[in-house]
């Protein structure tokens, strides 16, 4: 940051928005990284560290072990399909390049999030 150049990415989830059926605390942690994310980037704006980026992606269900759990989808696994790792690392590098603040994957959960649903 001294030399006013970088990138910080953050990880959190759609669950950072909305919440969950039996991931309370993993819900809660995610909205504490995107919050962070948002705290690191006003900082940086004041210090008009503006070579330093930050970006925070949130993504809905990937495919990890995690997602076997019951109810990881919530039930709409028809209407948002269980992400690709791969798919999602593509999306933060183009992140980092695009300097978004926050993103959330699908793209369309961005709307749904914009419209306060």
């Amino acid at each position: 940051m001294e030399m006013n150049r970088g990138h910080f990415v953050f990880i959190s989830s759609v669950s950072a928005f909305t919440g969950g059926v039996n991931f309370t605390d993993y819900a809660a942690s995610k909205a504490a990284v995107l919050n962070f994310a948002l705290s690191l980037h006003a900082e940086l704006v004041i210090a008009r560290k503006t070579g330093v980026g930050v970006s925070c992606i949130a993504p809905w269900v990937m495919n990890t072990p995690m997602s076997n759990r019951p109810n990881a989808d919530l039930g709409l696994r028809e209407v948002l399909p269980i992400l690709e790792p791969d798919r999602v690392a593509e999306r933060i590098a183009r992140a980092v390049v695009d300097k978004d603040l926050i993103f959330a994957i699908p793209w369309s959960y961005n709307i749904i999030n914009a419209m306060g649903v």
